[in-house]
């Protein structure tokens, strides 16, 4: 990567590549002012790597933040180390963003001609120390970052040189305890996070100085021994104070020094013991945001404080068990923000629409809530702007009955994970304001075009539903999942390509036809009355590529069925009976097919490999082999797929697979079972591959030894075993590399569709054409079936060989001639000919002349010319090499 011949580059975006390095001397002859390198292999950055980069205001080495005109981004990457000099320009960069890489070392000199830095972000890295020198010459910083690293200790005068520091994090850090005036010479700084689950001790004077301290966070400090309030007193200016997740209890709360915070106006008390503290300690507390989420506080007591706070406009109630409502004669009526997540609730009575009727934003996922709760609900708060209402038990969301005015102002609804299955026509006509729609996690199998209609301002829409964009008004800027127009389905039809609904059609015929004439060719039932291993193998094989056929035709025949309307029926046809059938033919017939083959290969192995031993599959051990894997691949198919009935998505074998191809990635379990499938086949798969090679490598040896050279029949065996390998190959292998792949690079779930629909069903097709309809004895039976249809009206000799055929002459002579229909007559019409043979010689395409004996009968005499016709025809099927019987030319009936 080079850009010194690119003078006036002043933005390059990289990111998401495999860069392991960036060159030294980056911006020579550039104007560069951003570069995105982010998610990249970088492990280090170089000395002397941004020299000349004298544009560059804002690098970053994670996210990408409009904080500046100028950016510089290396973000998510892996380096390890910040030597020295590494900016060693003098650089107007003001914002450094390092982190989520692996820095264990940043040399105490590496930011030392960066003098305008303003923002230094190294958080999520390996950082066990810090010091003062670090941070010596960038006395302009006003953000410092350092959250979840190793460090261990804050030493005194660390931040000495950083007077101008206005915000810093050492959240989630190991440090055990704040020493006495560590942050004296902060004198600016306003905002301070702190919370540290190994802090155990907060000296007296831990924040001495921070005259100008607004917010203080001190979460996480689970193994906190004392907390006592007047490390608070000479905080003034406090506004935010948050100890949350602190195991405090009511001990702990001093009644003198915590009411001496009269300037406080936010505290954040959550996922603490507050169930014995005294309510009276918040009274005359002019709070304006209260947090009591998960304290183990009771409804009265939650009650009781919530009514002391005339000037409280946020409250967080989550986690309370609480089965009703709030009192509302009782709170504040200038709540605007009210957050009730993880509650009982499942109702809302009348009594509280005084403080809905004034709420702007409320919050209430994970409770009980039912679809006559939701209708009271939206009818009670007229001003609302927010609503979240994720995680409850509403299935219907388009009540016909509200009022024009009902829900006039909402901007944002969130129905995450409910189950909500349809939406009706103009369904959200009531909230003509609506600007933001999350219906994530919900079945949606009904939905039409007109089901966002009078929704003019919608901007975006975000669900878990496949096609429910393909309805989106042309308002919506943002819309996820957005259909992938290239994907195996889209908006109108399941099969999106022509030629893949011209495959599937087209191998789905053959798969069908073919596996039905070889099933019918391997059941007849010759006159020796034996069935045969060989052929009930076949059979079986047969009997499950027919099963794939069934598949093909069912989904090519839903594509049709519905066409240019898939996006409205989608789930319906995912949870409909041809969409399971279809499932469980595709599994099913994949592995039977795979395990009949392997049967296959076994006798061949056996009869090529040991022809002098007594290792063969007996009839009834064959018929016990079969019956046992049919049983076991419908019970492991089966199960899944009663599993996947009326299931959402997640809990479908297919999942939204428009083809119901099993590929449901998300479930661990149905994960697993798809693992298991495609190993089992695989080894099988290998095992058969082996076999064959077995196979191949005997018969050269064998040849070898006799020194025998490779005849045309070898090089035909060898060229049909190598053959039913390579299919297999063709139609296995590339879905096994996509899962294979998945384990190291993520799962190609785009690309596995296509490979399963246009790769899985070829066997179907090809095995029947390479153990039946290509076979020798099965092409010689319909050219002797084409022969017998023929024959009446190809055996006949020229009119001047009739004319001199007379009596017992006949018996004696070989007549020559071509057989031309325009000159002929029928031999039939001679009476004489009628109980005597004809010895014919007939000229052959390739110069060979053929040698038969003709005879005629007459119609009535049908019942000999059948027996002959019989005959032959066992003669021909056996391929039986007779010395005394002349091959048959053509029968001629009548």
């Amino acid at each position: 990567m080079r850009f010194e011949l690119i003078l006036y580059l002043e933005t390059s975006f990289i990111p998401n590549n495999r860069l392991h390095a960036l060159p030294d001397h980056l911006c020579n002859g550039t104007q560069l002012k951003m570069l995105d390198v982010s998610g990249n292999l970088i492990r280090k950055i170089n000395r002397l790597q941004f020299t000349a980069c004298n544009y560059l205001k804002i690098m970053y080495v994670l996210l990408l933040i409009s904080l500046y005109n100028c950016k510089f981004r290396l973000s998510n990457n892996s380096i390890d180390r910040i030597p020295l000099h590494t900016f060693s320009s003098s650089s107007p960069l003001t914002i450094v963003d390092l982190a989520l890489n692996k820095i264990s070392f940043v040399d105490e000199n590496a930011f030392g001609n960066l003098a305008v830095l303003q923002n230094l972000d190294l958080s999520r890295n390996r950082l066990a120390r810090i010091t003062a020198s670090l941070f010596a010459n960038i006395p302009y910083l006003t953000s410092l970052n350092l959250t979840l690293n190793r460090i261990e200790s804050v030493p005194d005068f660390v931040f000495v040189n950083l007077q101008d520091l206005e915000t810093l994090n050492l959240t989630l850090n190991r440090i055990e305890s704040v020493p006495d005036f560590v942050f004296v010479n902060l004198q600016d700084l306003e905002t301070l996070w702190l919370g540290n689950e190994r802090l155990q001790y907060l000296n007296q004077q831990a924040f001495y100085g921070l005259n100008r301290l607004k917010y203080l966070q001190i979460d996480y400090c689970r193994n906190l021994r004392t907390l006592n309030f007047k490390l608070f007193l000479n905080l003034k200016p406090l506004f935010a104070l948050y100890l949350r997740f602190c195991n405090l209890s009511a001990s702990a709360f001093n009644r003198s020094s915590f009411q001496q915070l009269s300037g406080l106006r936010a505290l954040y008390l959550d996922n603490n013991d507050l169930s014995d503290i005294d309510e009276s300690l918040f009274k005359n507390m002019a709070f304006q945001s209260l947090g009591l989420g998960f304290s183990k506080l009771s409804p009265k007591k939650v009650n009781f404080i919530a009514s002391l706070g005339t000037d409280l406009t946020s409250l967080y109630l989550d986690g309370l068990r609480l089965k009703d409502f709030i009192n509302a004669s009782m709170i504040s009526k200038e709540i605007q923000n009210l957050y009730l997540n993880d509650n009982d609730i499942s109702s809302i009575h009348a009594s509280s629409a005084p403080i809905l009727r004034s709420l702007k934003k409320l919050v209430m996922d994970r409770n009980n809530m039912g679809n006559q709760g939701y209708v009271t609900l939206i009818t009670l708060t007229p001003n609302l702007i927010e609503l979240y209402l994720g995680e409850n038990i509403i299935s219907e969301i388009c009540p016909k009955f509200l009022s024009l005015t009902a829900f006039s102002k909402i901007r944002y609804l969130n129905l995450n994970s409910n189950n909500i299955e349809k939406l009706d026509s103009y369904c959200f006509w009531s909230m003509p304001d609506l600007n933001y729609l999350v219906l994530k996690d919900n079945p949606l199998i009904n939905f039409n075009s007109r089901s966002f209609g009078g929704v003019a301002g919608i901007r975006s829409i975000h669900s878990t539903r496949e096609y429910l964009c393909c309805v989106a008004p042309s308002s919506v800027i943002v819309c996820r999942p957005n259909p992938n127009q290239f994907s195996l389905s889209t908006c109108y039809n399941i099969l999106a390509h022509d030629l893949l609904r011209v495959f599937i059609w087209v191998i789905g015929i053959i798969s069908v036809v073919g596996n039905t004439v070889s099933i019918r060719w391997h059941s007849q039932k010759y006159s020796s009355n034996k069935f045969g291993i060989v052929k009930m193998l076949l059979i079986n094989l047969s009997t499950a590529d027919f099963i794939m056929g069934i598949y093909l035709i069912v989904i090519a025949s839903a594509n049709v069925y519905y066409a240019n309307r898939y996006y409205e029926v989608f789930e319906i046809w995912l949870r409909s009976v041809p969409c399971l059938t279809a499932s469980f033919c595709i599994s099913l017939s994949s592995l039977m097919s795979t395990f009949v083959l392997f049967l296959i290969t076994l006798d061949r192995y056996l009869h090529l490999v040991f022809p002098f031993q007594n290792y063969r599959l007996s009839t009834k051990t064959t018929i016990l082999a079969l019956v046992v894997l049919w049983l076991i691949s419908i019970t492991f198919v089966g199960l899944p797929i009663l599993y996947s009935i009326n299931q959402p998505s997640i809990n479908r074998l297919y999942s939204s697979n428009s083809a119901c191809l099993p590929g449901n990635f998300n479930n661990p379990y149905l994960l697993t079972w798809l693992l298991c499938y495609a190993g089992l086949t695989l080894i099988v798969w290998i095992f058969i591959a082996i076999m064959y090679a077995a196979i191949l490598s005997t018969l050269a040896n064998s040849r070898k030894e006799a020194h025998r050279r490779l005849s045309k029949n070898d090089k035909i065996i060898r060229a049909k075993m190598i053959t039913i390998v390579a299919t297999d190959l063709i139609c296995w292998l590339p879905l096994y590399i996509v899962l294979i792949r998945g384990f190291g690079f993520g799962l190609d779930t785009h690309s596995l569709p296509f490979i399963a629909v246009l790769s899985l069903p070829l066997n179907s097709c090809i095995n029947p054409i390479i153990y039946t309809l290509f076979t020798t004895t099965f092409i010689d039976y319909i050219n002797l079936a084409i022969g017998k249809l023929n024959c009446c009206s190809c055996l006949t000799f020229f009119r001047s060989i009739r004319k001199s055929t007379q009596g017992s002459q006949l018996q004696g002579n070989i007549y020559t001639g071509s057989i031309h229909p325009s000159l002929v007559i029928a031999l039939s019409s001679n009476p004489e000919l009628s109980k005597v043979y004809i010895k014919v010689e007939l000229p052959h395409n390739y110069g060979v002349n053929n040698l038969g004996w003709l005879q005629l009968y007459n119609a009535k005499d049908n019942l000999p010319w059948e027996k002959e016709i019989s005959f032959y025809t066992y003669i021909k099927s056996k391929d039986c090499k007779l010395k005394n019987i002349m091959g048959c030319l053509w029968y001629c009936k009548g």
